[in-house]
């Protein structure tokens, strides 16, 4: 799973800085895109989670063992972490790099 996540972000790093690097998208558009497709995957995972949990509650059969629930803060602050530091490292190389100019 993390190294889904991790392929998917090095993947809209490379798309985002191509976008920048070609003059389709602004510096600050890009990085606020990428960090909307960063944090997505945790917020979708926390979503799965409450969703499993509720079913769990409304049927009273247990359908996630007690450790993979333990495990959740622990996963969810990794891809965080994650998302925030190559977000920063993205936001910094989009700022030292000079976009094409768009063809008029």
């Amino acid at each position: 799973m993390a190294l889904i996540y991790l392929v998917f972000i090095l993947a809209i790093f490379y798309w985002q800085l191509k976008r920048v690097r070609t003059g389709r998208c602004g510096k600050v558009k890009a990085v606020l895109v990428y960090y909307g497709y960063g944090l997505m995957p945790a917020l979708l995972y926390v979503l799965v989670f409450m969703g499993v949990v509720g079913i769990e509650q409304m049927f009273e059969t247990a359908i996630i063992s007690d450790l993979y629930a333990r495990a959740l803060p622990f996963v969810l602050l990794g891809s965080i972490v994650a998302a925030v530091v190559t977000g920063l490292l993205f936001a910094l190389v989009v700022a030292l790099i000079k976009p094409k100019p768009s063809p008029e």
